[in-house]
């Protein structure tokens, strides 16, 4: 018997150890924190910097971020009803240009405004993160202070939206994400984040599991967009000396 033929059976064997050795390997690697900047690479896009917040834009952004069109419906209806503070909002976006301008009128290296405004109008209590009641509890602008000690919302974004192959539902699920506090299962693409086949799912599959997420993103957006609408007219802060 040559050499050659007592060896191959060697040789098979230690193809086998290598393959299952370098498999294993990407596995553990597809399970670390993916890093913000993995998926900027060739970003072409990002809607969210572009978006025109006006009365008559307001179903139609709200589907572009992801709402099913009855839950578009359900934000622009929300979305009406705060206009009856449209004074009192007027006020203090004026008062506080300079303020929440950072979060109104972004420069283009901070956050668009659906993300950056969160740190004015999202509240945590208690360990739970709830939507500013624009109706009576939205009084001031107050920076809150899990949005700039958890450093939860740039991740996030940078996962979501500030990627090549950006989902048609990034923004509604990004939202989600901070709103649940599911930020980490979010930027490592797990449960309802995922993009595998057969694993992954959508903004109904969080409501699922968290029902009360369908108000609070509902009434985020809503506020938010009145808020813009009020901020990016022709003599709202984001046009005038006030910053």
């Amino acid at each position: 018997m040559s050499s050659k033929t007592t060896m191959r059976p060697f040789a098979v064997v230690f193809g086998l150890f290598a393959s299952f050795t370098l498999t294993c390997g990407l596995v553990w690697q597809e399970q670390l924190p993916r890093r913000p900047s993995d998926d900027r690479t060739e970003v072409q896009d990002e809607p969210l910097r572009k978006m025109t917040f006006t009365s008559a834009r307001r179903r139609d952004n709200f589907t572009d971020m992801g709402l099913s069109p009855e839950d578009a419906e359900r934000a622009a209806e929300r979305a009406k009803s705060l206009l009856a503070n449209k004074a009192r909002f007027e006020k203090m976006l004026q008062e506080q240009g300079a303020d929440v301008g950072i979060a109104f009128c972004p420069e283009p290296s901070e956050l668009p405004v659906i993300y950056g405004a969160m740190r004015f109008l999202v509240v945590e209590e208690g360990g739970v993160r709830s939507v500013i009641d624009g109706n009576n509890g939205l009084l001031r602008f107050v920076e809150q202070p899990w949005y700039t000690t958890n450093a939860t919302v740039r991740p996030i974004y940078d996962a979501f939206e500030a990627r090549k192959d950006r989902r048609v539902d990034a923004t509604v699920m990004g939202i989600a994400a901070i709103l649940t506090q599911r930020e980490q299962e979010a930027v490592n693409y797990q449960g309802p984040w995922s993009t595998a086949a057969f694993v992954g799912g959508d903004f109904e599959t969080v409501v699922r599991q968290a029902p009360a997420v369908r108000a609070k993103t509902v009434e985020y957006l809503a506020l938010v967009h009145v808020l813009s609408e009020i901020a990016n007219r022709p003599d709202g802060i984001c046009d005038t000396d006030l910053l």
